[in-house]
C-alpha cells in the first residue's frame, strides 16, 4: 500500500488551499467553547464544522448531504478540511445538531464568523 499525505496530491496554487493559508480559524475554538461538552463522546471538531460551512457557502450547497458527498469525492476540500483518505467525514446528521447547538450571537459577535452567519440560519431555519 502506497501511503501519501492528502496535501502533498492537492497543488499549493489550489483555492482551498490557499484559502487555509490565509485564513486563521483557530478564531473559532473560544467561540464554541461554550457550547461543548468535556465529557462524552468527542462531538464534531468546530473548525471542521465552520470549515465545512463556508465550503457550502463558496460551493452554494444547501444540503448536508450533497456537501459531504462533494467533501468526499473533492480532494482539495477534504485536504482543507484536514481529513485524510481513509478518514471517515462526519455524517450528515452531526452538521445539522450542531448547527442547532450553536447560537446565532455567536456568529453575531465574531467579525470574522459574520461570513457564514447568514449561510448557517438561514438557508437551514
Amino acid at each position: 500500500m502506497i501511503q501519501t499525505s492528502l496535501v502533498k496530491l492537492v497543488p499549493a496554487h489550489h483555492f482551498y488551499q490557499q484559502l487555509l493559508q490565509a485564513v486563521d480559524f483557530r478564531f473559532v475554538r473560544p467561540l464554541f467553547e461554550p457550547f461543548y461538552s468535556t465529557m462524552g463522546w468527542p462531538s464534531l471538531d468546530p473548525i471542521v464544522f465552520v470549515k465545512l460551512q463556508l465550503v457550502a457557502h463558496l460551493e452554494n450547497i444547501t444540503s448536508d448531504r450533497k456537501l459531504l458527498k462533494l467533501a468526499n469525492l473533492h480532494l482539495g476540500i477534504r485536504a482543507f478540511l484536514g481529513y485524510e483518505l481513509e478518514q471517515p467525514l462526519p455524517w450528515h446528521s452531526t452538521l445539522c445538531r450542531t448547527r442547532h447547538r450553536i447560537p446565532v450571537s455567536v456568529f453575531e459577535t465574531a467579525p470574522a464568523a459574520r461570513v457564514l452567519y447568514p449561510y448557517c440560519w438561514l438557508m437551514y431555519p
